[in-house]
């Protein structure tokens, strides 16, 4: 038995516009629900720099941030010395990531381990040579400061984002 219903154009519209509503607050909390983890990233990646000792002059603290594009938000450190510590570099680094010796920010420049040749003693038919290093840096073990940040906060239930969702409020 076939059933009709008529609906006019004025219901049609209060439903469209209700939908509407439902969408823009998943919207909403999608937006709040990314932006606590995006903040909570930023600030175990900071805490993390500074337990593992990463703290000298603040640069790399202070380069850690995050930046909303609305439909993406990116979780950033961009200090020039970031990569080499969070990777390893010099004979310490992954290969094809690998940069030689260690950045230095108070000099902005970066320290190599090269080696020279020094002849000791004898004649040109009995020279001893020896790979004398000049003293500086071979590199840096990777310390995986950030990738350890976003395992952290990867590990924790998704009710940690979810508090206050769904309720009215100004935030």
């Amino acid at each position: 038995m076939p059933i009709d219903i008529y609906v006019n154009d004025d219901d049609l519209d209060e439903v469209r516009a209700e939908i509407s509503k439902i969408q823009l607050g998943f919207m909403r909390a999608g937006s709040k629900i990314a932006n606590r983890i995006a903040d909570a990233l930023v600030i175990t990646t900071k805490n993390r720099i500074n337990a593992m000792g990463l703290y000298d002059t603040g640069e790399l603290y202070d380069s850690v941030g995050k930046i909303d594009m609305e439909d993406v938000i990116e979780v950033f450190v961009d200090a020039n010395h970031a990569a080499p510590l969070e990777f390893g570099s010099g004979i310490y680094g992954p290969e094809g990531l690998a940069t030689p010796g260690r950045y230095v920010p108070d000099i902005g420049v970066r320290l190599v381990h090269p080696t020279r040749r020094v002849i000791l003693w004898g004649t040109l038919d009995t020279e001893i040579e020896i790979e004398n290093p000049l003293g500086l840096h071979e590199g840096n073990e990777p310390f995986r400061f950030f990738e350890q940040s976003v395992t952290e906060i990867l590990s924790y239930p998704d009710e940690t984002w979810l508090y206050g969702i769904g309720e009215e409020d100004d935030e």
